[in-house]
């Protein structure tokens, strides 16, 4: 045991001889485990921290990316005939639930003075369905709004609504003006909601 004191003091006192060697030493070592952890925290919240949604390992996104000859990439949607068929296949196949069509765009509200331009999100009802989307007040798009029925809509998110209808409860029944087409609003999104990851001003 002694021999063992012995040892240590004699190393803590060569060490104390050399401050310039435990400075750098004790740095290096705790950028390496800061730099581990950061590494660590970030593999699992990309790779196994599961999303916040019902049943968020069976999730499934597909993507379409289309490249030209320099392999810069110029499309990010599907081909409208190509989407239109796998929607229309999931009702006779065993590998999809359910599916929902998802469209990313930037539009110009024409009914609103000041006329903002949003990134708006185009879906088929499902989405509402696959995402558990909690509503505010109204209700979720529904079938009757489906991708064949024509019958426009819209459901709009928290901070929308607060910015430009004053959190009203009366903006249900309302409308608004996209590209000259007039959406009734059906509902208002309840700002705890995270939308799903997703590629904004993809071409």
């Amino acid at each position: 045991m002694k021999y063992w004191i012995g040892l240590l003091k004699g190393s803590f006192t060569a060490l104390m001889n050399k401050p310039g060697f435990v400075l750098s030493s004790v740095t290096t070592l705790s950028l390496t485990y800061s730099f581990m952890l950061t590494a660590l925290s970030l593999l699992f919240v990309i790779i196994i921290k599961p999303l916040p949604y019902p049943d968020s390992e069976r999730i499934v996104k597909l993507d379409y990316l289309r490249f030209d000859h320099r392999g810069i990439l110029q499309s990010h949607n599907y081909p409208q005939p190509a989407a239109l068929k796998i929607y229309d296949a999931q009702t006779n196949n065993n590998y999809m639930e359910r599916l929902s069509l998802i469209r990313y765009g930037s539009d110009v509200i024409g009914s609103i003075p000041d006329q903002p331009k949003i990134d708006s999100l185009y879906v088929t009802p499902e989405w509402f369905d696959l995402f558990s989307v909690p509503m505010e007040i109204g209700l979720p798009l529904s079938s009757e709004r489906g991708l064949n029925s024509h019958t426009p809509g819209a459901v709009i998110s928290y901070p929308f609504w607060q910015q430009e209808f004053n959190g009203s409860a009366d903006v249900i029944g309302e409308s608004i003006s996209i590209n000259g087409i007039s959406h009734p609003i059906v509902g208002v999104v309840n700002k705890t909601f995270k939308e799903p990851p997703h590629c904004r001003g993809c071409k």
